[in-house]
């Protein structure tokens, strides 16, 4: 190593792990600052297990090898009793990542350790962590579930609010990552956005439109090209118009004239305009044409 960062346990003077100072650096702000402060290339990390401090050194030389954490190897020991205890060692040294790599180790692997670390997450980690809601529902749901009280929740604080719960409690394992991560998180089974039936109900709710069939789109599409092919008839332009309806205007002044200059020449000629329909052609009958004169004359006598 060009330059290593030794460190220990309090509690064991005989074992140790090194790491790079940069990886230090990277993995964790407490340590950042405390190598950022001094030259050192000793530190001593209180308040944790040997086997739970080499969880964290395993991790930090390579992070990106411990991205998956359902992996068989992390459902095994020393993950499988120590998942927990590496979170709260986290939460001392300040490595976020960590911590929640830890939490997803923890989530998957709580129901198979031997004996629960409830207890000591109760006491050391901060309220409203990730951790500690993620225990009080687990703690309320077994309680739900099982008759009595399981020896490892004895005289725990989240037992005592699990007796006040009268509803349904779902299993905490079901609700995503975020959901540990957030305010609702402090509540007993919520019907969040994070719990995986309200997800899919809200999915259901909101569905995407219809998409168009192949055969629509290429009917569509071969409809639109028959279109472009029609040629469009041409736009009269406004002077074309204007002259329009001026020989429209002309046409009906000669069509006046004409029928003013008719009605005119039969006044002069003594015979009734109205009349005219009446006036029999040369193919018509003399005896009709006579027929019709007297029914006149008769009219005629009549009015007088």
């Amino acid at each position: 190593m060009e330059d290593p960062i030794t460190l220990r346990c309090d509690d064991s003077d005989t074992e140790s792990f090194q790491l790079e100072r940069q990886q230090v650096r990277s993995a964790s702000r407490y340590l950042s600052r405390i190598l950022a402060k001094k030259r050192t290339r000793t530190i001593v990390i209180l308040k944790t297990r040997c086997e739970v401090l080499e969880l964290f050194c395993r991790w930090a030389q390579d992070s990106k090898a411990y991205s998956n954490p359902s992996e068989d190897l992390h459902l095994q020991e020393p993950w499988l009793s120590n998942a927990a205890a590496a979170w709260m060692l986290g939460q001392g040294i300040e490595a976020e990542e960590f911590q929640g790599f830890c939490l997803k180790v923890f989530i998957k692997n709580c129901a198979l350790a031997p004996f629960g670390p409830w207890k000591e997450i109760e006491e050391r980690a901060n309220d409203n962590s990730p951790l500690m809601r993620f225990s009080n529902h687990w703690i309320a749901w077994i309680f739900s579930t099982v008759q009595g009280v399981p020896q490892e929740f004895e005289g725990l604080r989240a037992v005592a609010r699990a007796k006040q719960l009268d509803r349904h409690i779902e299993d905490p394992r079901l609700f995503d990552e975020d959901h540990w991560y957030s305010t609702c998180g402090d509540q007993i089974s919520p019907r969040c956005s994070h719990y995986p039936k309200v997800k899919e109900k809200r999915t259901d709710e909101v569905k995407p439109r219809r998409k168009a069939s192949t055969t629509e789109t290429l009917d569509h599409n071969s409809k639109g090209k028959e279109d472009a092919r029609q040629p469009m008839k041409p736009k009269k332009s406004r002077q074309s118009r204007l002259e329009g309806r001026n020989l429209l205007h002309i046409d009906s002044q000669r069509s006046q004239s004409r029928s003013t200059r008719s009605r005119q020449s039969s006044r002069h000629s003594g015979q009734s305009y109205y009349s005219q329909e009446y006036v029999p052609s040369w193919e018509f009958d003399w005896g009709r044409c006579r027929e019709l004169r007297v029914c006149r004359w008769v009219l005629s006598v009549s009015c007088l």
